[in-house]
Protein backbone atom coordinates (compact mmCIF):
# COMPACT_ATOMS: atom_id res chain seq x y z
CA UNK A 1 0.00 0.00 0.00
CA UNK A 2 1.42 3.38 -0.97
CA UNK A 3 1.78 6.07 1.63
CA UNK A 4 -1.08 8.50 1.57
CA UNK A 5 -0.94 11.90 3.21
CA UNK A 6 -3.75 12.41 5.70
CA UNK A 7 -5.27 15.88 5.67
CA UNK A 8 -6.69 17.51 8.79
CA UNK A 9 -10.28 17.18 7.55
CA UNK A 10 -9.88 13.43 7.01
CA UNK A 11 -8.32 13.06 10.46
CA UNK A 12 -11.29 14.86 12.01
CA UNK A 13 -13.76 12.59 10.21
CA UNK A 14 -11.95 9.48 11.44
CA UNK A 15 -11.59 10.92 14.96
CA UNK A 16 -15.31 11.74 15.06
CA UNK A 17 -16.15 8.18 14.00
CA UNK A 18 -13.93 6.74 16.74
CA UNK A 19 -15.96 8.56 19.41
CA UNK A 20 -18.67 5.92 19.12
CA UNK A 21 -16.26 2.98 19.38
CA UNK A 22 -15.21 1.01 22.44
CA UNK A 23 -11.75 -0.58 22.45
CA UNK A 24 -12.70 -4.02 21.18
CA UNK A 25 -11.35 -6.30 18.49
CA UNK A 26 -14.30 -5.37 16.29
CA UNK A 27 -13.52 -1.64 16.36
CA UNK A 28 -10.52 -2.00 14.05
CA UNK A 29 -12.59 -4.01 11.62
CA UNK A 30 -15.24 -1.28 11.64
CA UNK A 31 -12.61 1.41 11.09
CA UNK A 32 -11.01 -0.49 8.21
CA UNK A 33 -14.41 -1.06 6.57
CA UNK A 34 -15.37 2.61 6.94
CA UNK A 35 -11.97 3.99 5.84
CA UNK A 36 -10.49 1.41 3.44
CA UNK A 37 -8.06 3.90 1.87
CA UNK A 38 -6.06 4.21 5.09
CA UNK A 39 -3.71 1.63 6.54
CA UNK A 40 -4.63 -0.30 9.65
CA UNK A 41 -1.64 1.19 11.48
CA UNK A 42 -2.83 4.73 10.66
CA UNK A 43 -6.33 3.96 11.88
CA UNK A 44 -5.00 2.26 15.00
CA UNK A 45 -2.81 5.28 15.76
CA UNK A 46 -5.71 7.69 15.38
CA UNK A 47 -8.01 5.51 17.47
CA UNK A 48 -5.38 5.15 20.22
CA UNK A 49 -4.62 8.86 20.34
CA UNK A 50 -8.28 9.85 20.42
CA UNK A 51 -9.05 7.26 23.11
CA UNK A 52 -6.18 8.58 25.23
CA UNK A 53 -7.55 12.11 24.87
CA UNK A 54 -11.00 10.90 25.98
CA UNK A 55 -9.49 9.16 29.00
CA UNK A 56 -7.60 12.31 30.02
CA UNK A 57 -10.75 14.41 29.73
CA UNK A 58 -12.82 11.90 31.66
CA UNK A 59 -10.26 11.29 34.39
CA UNK A 60 -11.66 14.30 36.23
CA UNK A 61 -14.91 12.37 36.61
CA UNK A 62 -13.03 9.52 38.25
CA UNK A 63 -11.93 11.23 41.44
CA UNK A 64 -10.54 9.30 44.38
CA UNK A 65 -13.91 8.04 45.71
CA UNK A 66 -14.77 6.47 42.38
CA UNK A 67 -11.28 5.04 41.99
CA UNK A 68 -11.51 3.50 45.44
CA UNK A 69 -14.94 2.07 44.56
CA UNK A 70 -13.54 0.45 41.39
CA UNK A 71 -10.64 -1.00 43.35
CA UNK A 72 -12.88 -2.37 46.11
CA UNK A 73 -15.24 -3.89 43.52
CA UNK A 74 -12.25 -5.49 41.80
CA UNK A 75 -10.94 -6.97 45.04
CA UNK A 76 -14.37 -8.24 46.08
CA UNK A 77 -15.18 -9.83 42.72
CA UNK A 78 -11.67 -11.25 42.26
CA UNK A 79 -11.80 -12.96 45.64
CA UNK A 80 -15.30 -14.38 45.01
CA UNK A 81 -14.61 -15.47 41.44
CA UNK A 82 -10.84 -15.79 40.95
CA UNK A 83 -11.10 -17.30 37.48
CA UNK A 84 -13.46 -14.61 36.09
CA UNK A 85 -12.06 -11.75 33.97
CA UNK A 86 -12.99 -9.11 36.56
CA UNK A 87 -10.90 -6.30 35.06
CA UNK A 88 -12.46 -6.88 31.66
CA UNK A 89 -15.94 -6.87 33.15
CA UNK A 90 -15.27 -3.57 34.92
CA UNK A 91 -13.74 -2.13 31.76
CA UNK A 92 -16.79 -3.15 29.70
CA UNK A 93 -19.16 -1.11 31.82
CA UNK A 94 -20.87 1.71 29.89
CA UNK A 95 -18.28 4.27 30.95
CA UNK A 96 -15.03 2.78 31.97
CA UNK A 97 -11.30 2.43 31.26
CA UNK A 98 -9.04 -0.05 29.54
CA UNK A 99 -8.44 -2.99 31.90
CA UNK A 100 -4.77 -2.10 32.24
CA UNK A 101 -5.66 1.45 33.20
CA UNK A 102 -7.34 0.16 36.38
CA UNK A 103 -3.93 -0.93 37.58
CA UNK A 104 -2.65 2.61 37.31
CA UNK A 105 -5.51 4.36 39.07
CA UNK A 106 -4.61 5.78 42.41
CA UNK A 107 -1.39 3.78 42.56
CA UNK A 108 -3.41 0.58 43.03
CA UNK A 109 -1.58 -2.38 41.58
CA UNK A 110 -3.26 -5.60 42.70
CA UNK A 111 -1.38 -8.79 42.02
CA UNK A 112 -2.85 -10.66 39.09
CA UNK A 113 -2.30 -14.32 38.48
CA UNK A 114 -1.88 -15.25 34.84
CA UNK A 115 -2.39 -18.83 33.78
CA UNK A 116 0.38 -20.07 31.55
CA UNK A 117 0.49 -23.11 29.36
CA UNK A 118 2.92 -25.77 30.49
Amino acid sequence: MSKMKLCRAEYRVIAKFTEQLRPTRQCMKMLKERFPNHSQSTLLSIFSLEYQKRMKRSLVKHHSDVIEDYYQRYRSEASKHPSDPVLLELANEPFSFFPSFFLLLGGCAPTLSIATAS
